[in-house]
């Protein structure tokens, strides 16, 4: 109800609750959803870094579970975020994250 409703921080909330509750129960299958609702609220929200962190919980999850289904949803939310943060990134001017190492890129801005 919070995500319909545009209440990003309060589904994130929700959706974390939800993922310590199936995580302390070691209910694995709920948990990577739980992650994967938190993830994609956090970064509706704006918060990437936080969205990154619960999104590769859940990717780390699914693939624990070796649920195929899980890890192609989850991976596919973990690359969105992934792709609003190198957006994020160069909007600002900044460096990849990775300092272009991955792609042999230079970055274009080194804080100097």
């Amino acid at each position: 109800l919070h995500t319909k409703a545009g209440n990003h921080i309060d589904a994130a909330e929700a959706h974390g609750e939800a993922l310590r509750i199936f995580d302390s129960a070691n209910d694995s299958k709920r948990a990577v959803d739980a992650a994967l609702g938190a993830g994609t609220a956090q970064l509706a929200a704006g918060n990437v870094e936080e969205a990154l962190r619960l999104l590769k919980r859940g990717v780390e999850l699914a693939s624990q579970l070796n649920d195929h289904l899980r890890m192609a949803a989850s991976m596919l939310d973990l690359a969105r975020a992934q792709v609003a943060e190198a957006v994020g990134r160069s909007m600002l001017g900044l460096a990849p994250a990775d300092g272009g190492a991955a792609a042999g890129r230079q970055p274009m801005f080194t804080g100097a």
